[in-house]
This record gives C-alpha cells, structure tokens and sequence, in this order.
C-alpha cells in the first residue's frame, strides 16, 4: 500500500536557537572584569579643546584619546542675556533649557578617527536619552556610555564606556541653527571621564535609512542593513498605526498603537517622549541582548531579512528608521 510521506512538523516559535537570531552583545564575565573602572569619574575643561572651530557648518571640539574613558560627554549653551522662557539661571549663568536646545543646535555627531559613531539630531538624542533613563538634568544634554541605569550589572555598565586608546581622533561637532546668536551665546562640553587606557571594545553606532510612503494602508518595507547587531530600531514618522515586524520570516512584533503604549508602560517606560514615534528596543529588560546580525547565523539562508510591515493613516508618509548597532567594535564598522 502506498502511503504519502507525513508532513514535516512545523516548527514551533522559540524552537530556533538563541544564538541563531538574539545575540549577547557582552563580554564574558573574565573580560568584563578586566574591562572595569576602578578610578572615579572627573569632570574638567583639559579633556576638551575647540581648536578646530567651525568645520563646515559645524562647532568641533576636539577630546582627549588615550589614557581617557568616556561615561558621558554633554553639552549645553551659555548666554549673557536672560531669554524668557528658553534660559534658566543657574549658579549666575543663565543656560538655555534642554527643552529649547534643539531650536539652537541641530545635528549633533559624534566622530571617532574620521567615521561617525553616532550622528542624531540634538531632538533626537534628548528623546533617547529620556526614553532610557539617561538625562543629564535640566540645561545638559549628551551622549551617554551607555547610561548607569542601561544594565543591571555594573560591569556591563563598565565594559560599554567608551575608550579611546590607540584613537587617532575623537570630535564632538554640532551644526549651529540660524537662532544661535554667537554674539551672545556660547556652546560648553563637559564630559565624564575615568583616566583609564581602555580600547573601544562594546558601543554603540547609529545609521538611518528614509523612506516615504504613498497612500494610506499597509506598505511593505525590507531594506534595513542586516550585517550587524542591533540594539534599537526606532521607526519615526507621523501616523503610523500598527507595526509588524518579521525576522528571517518570524514574527518579532505586531502590535497597534495602544498595545505598542501599553507594552512601554508595563517596563515602566515614559511613552509621552516618543511624540508618536516607535522604538523597538532589544536591551530594553536591562541586558544587552540584540539582534544577531543575519549574515552570520548559522540557519539562515540567502534571502534572510528583517521585514515590516507599515501602517499608515496619511497620504503620504516620510518615515526614518534609525538603527542602533551594539557590540564590538571591530564587528560592527
């Protein structure tokens, strides 16, 4: 009797390995423990020059490398003139709010031997920094490596500043908007540093794709780089509705709007600072756990991708996925 072959069982969500599409963007705990920063953190102007002025539209400060780690490096502005309701004074000086400093600076990157490591709009860096945690009080604000409420560990916290031995060049540069008025304001760095040799090791990079939908419905997008880990993928654009998201042709997220807040707000999550933008974050429960990048994954074959799926309530939609890299260094330039 001729009997057809049984199906092939289908296979179940979770059955795939952990290691096949989330990665551990860490070291190991002997590593992290070399890693750690056993001197305290200082503050002073020495770690920071301006000597390379205004480079094409952008205010360049130069930093320290070598013997310096960075857990933070911030900025703010300084005026001589009170401005109502866009300065506050503090100690005598009157500082623009963190609020008003995008009306003032508008990109902001962050360059380490000649190649962006994080480039975002000073809106955009605020509205991170917030979302995790990592605010740098009411006239600052910075990049943070990675932030002290980022991990549940401390050593993880360690592993993730940001060293800067055998750097050739580390510049902070900021694009003055037309309301900056040199006459009267003035632009101040201050980072956090631990005078530590320590190399890069694990950071973090931004990259950004631009995308403008058409019509109102679903629109299909694929072509986020999938070549390194990723720690976030915020999608910003205006009324986007529900989001479907699929990796290697599983289902990650797929989730309408409310249950998108609702989710954020179970993780104690402020949802007002996203003004209506999505942020996929996979280090979000406190461990560095991404995305594995899919061209090294051993199940995945050619055609693997990251897929989603839009849902737009507008005619046409200028959407930016800005995507956030995590790990090695050397494995994700």
């Amino acid at each position: 009797m001729n009997m057809a072959a049984a199906p092939m069982p289908k296979k179940r969500r979770g059955q795939r390995r952990d290691t096949d599409v989330i990665r551990t963007s860490k070291p190991s705990f002997k590593a992290s423990q070399a890693l750690a920063l056993h001197r305290p953190t200082r503050i002073a102007p020495d770690y920071v020059s301006q000597s390379l002025g205004n480079k094409s539209g952008y205010q360049t400060f130069q930093l320290e490398t070598g013997d310096a780690t960075y857990r933070a490096i911030t900025f703010a502005i300084v005026s001589t003139v009170a401005i109502a309701g866009k300065t506050t004074n503090i100690g005598g000086k009157h500082y623009v709010n963190v609020a008003n400093l995008a009306e003032f600076i508008g990109e902001v990157r962050l360059v380490a031997n000649g190649t962006d490591l994080q480039r975002l709009s000073s809106a955009e860096l605020l509205r991170r920094n917030v979302f995790h945690d990592s605010t740098f009080g009411p006239v600052f604000n910075g990049f943070a490596f990675p932030g002290r409420n980022a991990y549940h560990r401390r050593d993880l916290v360690d592993a993730y500043a940001l060293g800067t031995l055998q750097f050739r060049s580390l510049t902070l540069e900021l694009r003055l908007e037309d309301a900056f008025d040199s006459d009267t304001m003035e632009v101040t760095v201050s980072p956090h540093v631990v005078d530590v040799a320590k190399h890069i090791g694990f950071t973090y990079t931004t990259e950004r794709i631009n995308k403008t939908f058409t019509g109102i419905g679903k629109h299909t997008y694929k072509d986020i780089p999938v070549a390194d880990d990723i720690k976030d993928i915020w999608i910003m654009g205006n009324g986007i509705t529900h989001l479907k998201m699929e990796v290697d042709g599983d289902v990650m997220f797929d989730m309408d709007r409310a249950t998108y807040e609702s989710y954020l707000i179970s993780n104690g999550r402020n949802i007002a600072t996203l003004a209506g933008n999505w942020l996929l974050d996979f280090h979000a429960e406190g461990d560095p756990r991404s995305l594995a990048a899919l061209d090294r994954i051993g199940e995945v074959r050619r055609g693997a991708g990251i897929k989603f799926d839009v849902t737009t309530s507008v005619e046409s939609t200028p959407v930016e996925f800005l995507v956030t890299n995590a790990g090695l260094y050397r494995k994700i330039r």
